[in-house]
């Protein structure tokens, strides 16, 4: 099947998936949609500037604590890919950017591949 996929260079559902989850991020952090952001995500600021930390854009996220697991799996499982994504790519000014941008990302890491 994935031999199929990539003769027709063609993503797989949970890759498309993916995409989309991220591109809903985007939209959410940029104000896009009608959805605070304080309700989904924390947004993690660095007091200090250091070597570990410059790399880390403005919008570098962490889960928002939820006992419900349908909760964690809607808006959750997907932000060590957001905070992985290069600054560049995050602080798109347009959706439209951000999915150009992030057609030339590899996600093959956060891709589970369970059939």
């Amino acid at each position: 099947m994935l031999a199929c996929l990539s003769c027709l260079d063609l993503d797989t559902v949970e890759c498309r998936h993916l995409k989309a989850d991220l591109i809903l991020y985007c939209k959410i952090m940029h104000n896009l949609i009608p959805w605070p952001v304080d309700r989904y995500f924390n947004m993690c600021v660095h007091s200090r500037h250091t070597r570990l930390t410059e790399s880390i854009g403005d919008f570098h996220i962490s889960a928002v604590f939820s006992r419900t697991v349908a909760y964690q799996n809607i808006f959750n499982h997907c932000v060590s890919c957001w905070n992985n994504l290069p600054s560049a790519f995050t602080s798109a000014t347009s959706v439209k950017q951000f999915i150009n941008a992030l057609a030339r990302v590899d996600l093959t890491n956060y891709l589970q591949y369970r059939f």
